[in-house]
């Protein structure tokens, strides 16, 4: 049975109330499995915020462990010093052990490694889902960055709308 790749991709801080994000993956998760039976997995980079969210709102909805590549921009060590605290780098852990995992190809500045990273996360699904407040990227790869590349090489996706 062929694959659904849904990439991941959104905001570090959530805006609004987690139940009613919670009802809005749900709503999406419900809609994919409705349109195909395929087998899905997650593309993501783990990042704290939208990236974990959709994870855990997908093991309680569908009863199962997410099966899950990693993008990630960094080194493990690089990458877990943008973590606020030792419980998220530990949580970070736990998803990064169950997961295939992909490293930039070559070495680059970090706000670069995130526009990159973005894109290849973008180019290795079938379609993304983004947590997006609606506002420009705060920096390169940033989610409306990644959602404007992914408009331009035309992949379908989904928006949920993080307003407060």
């Amino acid at each position: 049975m062929p694959l659904r790749r849904i990439g991941i991709c959104g905001h570090r801080r959530i805006p609004v109330d987690r139940n009613a994000l919670h009802a809005s993956l749900t709503r999406i998760f419900q809609k994919w499995k409705n349109e195909s039976a395929e087998n899905w997995i997650f593309l993501s980079s783990l990042a704290e915020g939208a990236d974990r969210m959709v994870l855990e709102v997908y093991a309680e909805w569908s009863g199962t462990l997410p099966k899950l590549e990693v993008y990630l921009p960094l080194p493990v060590d690089e990458y877990e010093k943008d973590f606020q605290s030792p419980e998220s780098i530990s949580e970070f852990r736990k998803w990064l052990e169950m997961a295939c995992v992909h490293f930039p190809e070559f070495p680059m500045e970090r706000p670069l490694a995130y526009l990159y990273a973005g894109q290849r996360l973008v180019d290795a699904s079938s379609q993304m889902l983004f947590l997006w407040d609606g506002q420009p990227s705060r920096g390169p790869g940033g989610t409306a960055d990644i959602l404007n590349y992914t408009r331009k090489i035309q992949k379908p996706y989904d928006v949920v709308f993080l307003y407060e």
